[in-house]
């Protein structure tokens, strides 16, 4: 049995950070989505942005088919 480097995923070997930029390379759309976003609730007064809105904004995102 051999053992993943520290801060590596046990099934991929890669970090988490790897993982975030592969991703990233094939979904530039995701990312752009929700600093578009951020930079809207906070235009509009908001101090925190939550997880909850981020998932709103992807789920509208697959929902269209719209890619930014």
């Amino acid at each position: 049995m051999t053992i993943a480097a520290l801060g590596s995923h046990r099934a991929t070997g890669r970090t988490i950070t790897e993982q975030f930029h592969a991703f990233d390379a094939r979904n530039p759309h995701a990312y752009r989505a929700l600093e578009r976003m951020a930079a809207r609730r906070l235009a509009a007064g908001a101090t925190r942005i939550s997880l909850k809105d981020s998932s709103r904004t992807c789920d509208a995102i697959s929902r269209t088919g719209s890619r930014g």
